[in-house]
């Protein structure tokens, strides 16, 4: 079980501002997406949390075959977790993931702008 984080990257809270948690697969998709927006090197507590997505020019050719392997090289961390592709939609990245039995994707924040 985690506490929920927000779009913002803020925790969430329910209309009584008390935190709200998450837990199976809802908790991996956020693990997952941290891991993957979250920019390599910048946490100060662990240079190596986070990835390179952010660099990868979402307008080239191998864009998808970049973030893929990216993706793939950041969540080697988790067990059971499958990259299974990526995709570039009006320059917003999404990785597909196969995991607990689900298939689902998560889209990766770019910057803190977004």
């Amino acid at each position: 079980m985690d506490t929920a984080i927000n779009i913002s990257g803020d925790l969430d809270t329910d209309e009584n501002g008390r935190m709200i948690f998450v837990e199976g697969t809802d908790e991996l998709k956020q693990r997952i997406y941290i891991l993957l927006s979250a920019v390599e090197g910048e946490f100060f507590y662990d240079r190596a949390l986070g990835s390179r997505i952010q660099s990868i020019d979402t307008g080239s050719a191998n864009a998808c075959g970049l973030i893929e392997a990216e993706a793939r090289r950041v969540l080697g961390v988790l067990d059971g977790v499958e990259v299974t592709g990526a995709a570039v939609r009006d320059g917003e990245v999404f990785v597909f993931i196969k995991a607990d039995g689900n298939e689902f994707e998560v889209e990766v924040r770019r910057s803190a702008d977004e």
